[in-house]
């Protein structure tokens, strides 16, 4: 099969899973979110190694990495609140990985100069919004949201570093600011009211996973 080919059918994978996982999410559905929101990001990371095969490339270890302990915090953050500072660093160490695969991949140093510090000013913005209703929280947000200025400032680095592989640069992009957003909805649910519709919520989340995926396209 085509790149073109594994591209489609991986987005079409992905967003049965995820829409399962959105419809499940009442109480008297609630067996359909637990089994459909891990099986999209196992999903996800299939669409990444198969793309990777399908282009006779290696797939980015780190990538590979942080979708794991992503799939570790889907799981964790489905259960009960003692799992929440679980799954948040579980997230912690996806965006640490995420960041460091798009460094390592040649992210220019003439751009992280400048994406970096424009990624942690709606980072900063967002942490001023949530500080009041973290509580006991705030440093561990605050470490996060430094986490995920670090990784989307990485990721547009990368996508601006060069003209080779458009569609994969603009993939890792779009997905770390569609992360952000995501992470953004999750915050807002936990710690301000009123939330935004969850299908938006992890639909955008799932979205920025597959986007992460097909940055690995490099031909």
């Amino acid at each position: 099969m085509s790149l073109v080919g594994w591209t489609t059918v991986s987005a079409f994978t992905v967003a049965i899973a995820a829409a399962l996982a959105i419809w499940g999410r009442p109480a008297q559905r609630r067996w359909v979110h637990w089994l459909a929101k891990p099986s999209a990001m196992l999903s996800v990371l299939a669409s990444l190694i198969l793309l990777c095969h399908a282009a006779n490339t290696t797939p980015p270890y780190w990538l590979v990495l942080g979708m794991t302990c992503a799939l570790l915090g889907d799981v964790l953050l489905m259960f009960s609140e003692p799992y929440f500072v679980a799954g948040a660093g579980a997230f912690l160490m996806t965006l640490l990985c995420y960041a460091w695969s798009f460094l390592s991949l040649h992210a220019s140093l003439a751009w992280l100069s400048v994406t970096v510090p424009l990624a942690f000013i709606p980072g900063l913005l967002v942490y001023r919004w949530l500080r009041k209703g973290v509580g006991r929280l705030r440093r561990p947000i605050f470490i996060y949201v430094c986490a995920m200025s670090l990784f989307v400032g990485s990721a547009t680095a990368y996508a601006l570093a060069a003209p080779t592989a458009p569609l994969g640069r603009g993939a890792a992009a779009l997905g770390a600011l569609l992360f952000m957003a995501s992470d953004t909805l999750v915050a807002r649910r936990r710690f301000v009211a009123p939330a935004a519709p969850y299908g938006v919520e992890l639909g955008s989340y799932f979205a920025a996973q597959w986007l992460l995926a097909l940055s690995a396209w490099v031909t």
